[in-house]
């Protein structure tokens, strides 16, 4: 985007007025044409033209999020941060969708300026451009001026939980915990009262700013899916908490739950000041039973629809599938390179290799140094290979997943559900005559060694205070891990100390579960699966000595939570005879016990 710029100035009466009072101008820039603010054009466009080139050279530009549809750029600028999104037509069904109805941009923009003027905390738009291609508008642009100090909600809420998680005395933190659930709630009942229906509601849209008393900020974006109706029936209302809950499940308490419908109520009841008091209290309790029911159903469902839409392919997904086999991976890696991998897999293991892990005739597993700081933070991820020669093995792959589809799918569908797993990067399935090779690419998770090992290693080398606090907060992290992966309906048939990743950093409480290809899934988890994914856990505790009755009954109090006052004593028994018959089976074939 370079060239000449040529500006002109429409009246203040024909433009939209702002809270600052600033009006706007129509400017045409390097074949985009803009609506922006008068006062922000000299510092806007030159950044616009930055984004368009090699922004990894240029400070004041950084790249947040890139996909093949939108690519969101931070700009650091004199007068501030700004926002850009640039959102692209890169298909005639988007073109032609673009013709039929408002660009992403214009959709998010009117909608932006309507929010604020209902009163609910949002961004402001300071421009919007578009791209014309004979008459059809292609590409389309936004920009936002960013909030101050404020991050998505998901990324704060997680590091504050995490943070508890970690710390034994936190009032400072639990009192911004209220404060936030509250705030939230209100929020929430805001948007409902104002006939708002947010269709993407969660809670990486919310933003949170915490101002120096303690007190959070919530404001809402992403806002190119919100509807505005004449009045919210219960049941939109409740699909949007739904889908809000979906990244909550599991983290928040019944408490924090109350907490939230009581701010929520609170606010909502202002239409309903004529009703008598025990009225409101009646409905209140039906509607909290209702509303547990509909929230566990609501996210359940939100989550299976979100993994036919990954299995399908959607907008982090790249699809690099050919005649050879399949390839597919996250949406922020380069087309190019992928496509390399796709064509030559086993470059990454010839050049790429910083330590290997396993070297067998079936497979090989290193770790390898990568280019993509979006994709591996760290810089380093594991390549995986897996390679079938037998005829039955070969022909079997026609009717399923192969085992890197399978450790794909389901790596993405458990980050989803907040279940901890190395994030899959890519795969690549090679089909040969006489052989088929897969492969499979994950993050390196920093300073981590499966739990086997850490328990022969590092456990010697503590003290007994430590060994006790490193206990304390890993049983309840890893039963509580696996109560979501069982409420998902996943069965992980190999669950072994061997097939979990710890943090050799002590005082981090996360478990990993890896070796995901083993993993089966079905709509509603048997019990006799979910005995005998405990009784695998509970052997390799005791063959390593941790399985002491009192670390036994807690992890079940924390795995069974509010049922465990009901079944405790039939789930102990099962669980107990079921480690006794694998602990047998392992004598009786010679094996050693993980």
């Amino acid at each position: 985007m370079s060239g000449a710029v040529q500006t002109v100035e429409i009246p203040l009466a024909q433009s939209a007025s702002i809270a600052s009072g600033c009006g706007f101008i129509e400017v045409a820039s390097d074949g985009v044409e803009w609506r922006m603010r008068a006062d922000l054009v000299d510092q806007l466009l030159p950044a616009v033209r930055r984004s368009s080139s090699d922004c990894n050279s240029d400070r004041t530009v950084q790249t947040v999020k890139t996909g093949p549809h939108r690519t969101v750029y931070r700009l650091a600028l004199t007068g501030g941060d700004f926002y850009l999104k640039h959102f692209r037509g890169t298909t005639w069904k988007t073109v032609w969708q673009n013709l039929l109805r408002p660009t992403k941009a214009e959709l998010e923009w009117n909608a932006a300026r309507r929010i604020a003027d209902l009163g609910l905390p949002t961004f402001e738009p300071v421009a919007i451009g578009r791209v014309r291609w004979r008459g059809l508008v292609v590409d389309s642009f936004l920009i936002s001026r960013a909030i101050p100090e404020a991050i998505p909600l998901d990324e704060f809420a997680g590091a504050e939980f995490e943070f508890q998680a970690r710390s034994r005395n936190t009032p400072n933190r639990t009192l911004l915990r209220q404060k936030l659930t509250i705030a939230l709630g209100e929020l929430t009942a805001r948007m409902h009262l104002a006939a708002v229906e947010h269709a993407d509601f969660h809670a990486a849209n919310v933003l949170v700013r915490v101002g120096d008393d303690g007190t959070p900020a919530l404001y809402l974006i992403d806002l190119h899916r919100v509807h505005f109706r004449t009045e919210l029936t219960a049941d939109q209302r409740f699909r949007n908490l739904a889908f809000l809950h979906q990244f909550f499940s599991g983290k928040s308490t019944r408490t924090d739950r109350l907490r939230f419908y009581r701010a929520y109520q609170r606010v909502w009841q202002r239409r309903d000041d004529d009703a008598p008091s025990p009225t409101r209290d009646v409905a209140a309790r039906a509607e909290i039973a209702v509303m547990e029911d509909c929230l566990t159903r609501g996210a359940h469902r939100g989550w299976r629809r979100a993994d036919r839409a990954w299995r399908r392919g959607n907008r982090q997904v790249r699809k690099l599938d050919c005649s050879a086999g399949g390839c597919r991976g996250l949406a922020i890696l380069d087309g190019a390179w992928l496509k390399m991998v796709r064509d030559d897999p086993e470059q990454l293991l010839a050049t790429n290799v910083v330590a290997w892990h396993k070297r067998t005739s079936k497979r090989r597993v290193a770790e390898i140094q990568l280019y993509s700081r979006l994709a591996t933070p760290n810089g380093t991820a594991f390549f995986k290979c897996i390679e079938h020669q037998s005829t039955w093995r070969r022909w079997l792959g026609r009717f399923r997943d192969s085992p890197v589809r399978k450790g794909w799918e389901i790596g993405h569908a458990l980050l989803r559900r907040l279940i901890d797993t190395p994030r899959p990067i890519l795969f690549v399935e090679v089909a040969a005559p006489f052989s088929h090779k897969y492969y499979l690419l994950t993050e390196a998770i920093p300073e981590s060694t499966n739990l086997t090992d850490f328990l022969n290693v590092r456990w010697p080398e503590l003290t007994t205070a430590e060994r006790q606090t490193w206990l304390d907060r890993h049983r309840d992290r890893l039963a509580s891990q696996v109560r979501r992966l069982h409420d998902g309906g996943f069965d992980h048939r190999d669950l072994k100390f061997a097939n979990l990743l710890v943090s050799k950093n002590i005082s981090d409480p996360r478990i990993w579960f890896i070796d995901l290809d083993g993993i089966r899934t079905w709509k509603r988890l048997p019990e006799e699966r979910a005995v005998q994914n405990l009784a695998r856990i509970c052997v390799s505790a005791q063959a390593h000595e941790l399985a002491s009755l009192s670390n036994r009954l807690r992890f079940l109090n924390q795995y069974l939570g509010d049922r465990s006052a009901h079944d405790w004593k039939w789930w102990w028994r099962k669980i107990g005879l079921a480690s006794e018959r694998k602990l047998a089976t392992n004598k009786r074939r010679g094996r050693t016990v993980q």
